[in-house]
């Protein structure tokens, strides 16, 4: 038998990892160079740092924790968790 490995969708995956990360960053970015009067000037520019650390964080993880699925007559794996089938 083949063995068969799971693959990234790339509508769903590649578009959630795309699409999304550029919404929030056009969003951090807007906080950052927008110019607010008052006592909260620098609160846009801080906000807008974290939103960025925030998304690049979630972004990585996001990317490094979908699992790689194999499957072949003897065993399945899970990225590098494998469990041996009963024959």
């Amino acid at each position: 038998m083949l063995p068969i490995i799971s693959r990234r969708h790339k509508i769903r995956f590649y578009c959630t990892i795309i699409f999304l990360p550029l919404f929030f960053l056009t969003i951090s970015a807007l906080m950052i160079f927008a110019k607010k009067t008052g006592r909260s000037g620098n609160s846009g520019i801080v906000f807008g740092v974290i939103i960025t650390g925030i998304v690049i964080y979630l972004t990585y993880r996001y990317f490094k924790n979908v699992p790689v699925i194999k499957i072949n007559d003897r065993q399945i794996s899970f990225n590098k968790s494998v469990f041996f089938l009963r024959c």
